[in-house]
């Protein structure tokens, strides 16, 4: 799947071969970005807290009691009531 310099500026001239080019280029750099990211999740977030709120009713609520659980900013927002 290697690419000749001619080719690829005969390739990057129309949409089908524009398409071809990125996708080899992220199969090719998908192994070091693999190693990138399992780089990054060992070290950098390593002690990254994840928390997933769901649901219809309360999400509000329940995101500001996890925030401040957690030591986070809540920041809250008050709507305008116009009359």
């Amino acid at each position: 799947m290697g690419y000749r310099q001619m080719e690829i500026l005969r390739q990057s001239g129309t949409p089908q071969g524009r398409l071809q080019l990125k996708f080899s280029v992220i199969i090719r750099s998908r192994p070091f970005l693999s190693q990138a990211a399992s780089f990054y999740r060992r070290t950098i977030i390593r002690r990254a807290r994840v928390a997933a709120i769901v649901g219809s009713f309360g999400k509000t609520t329940t995101t500001r009691t996890v925030m401040t659980a957690l030591g986070g900013d809540v920041g809250r927002r008050d709507k305008a009531v116009k009359g």
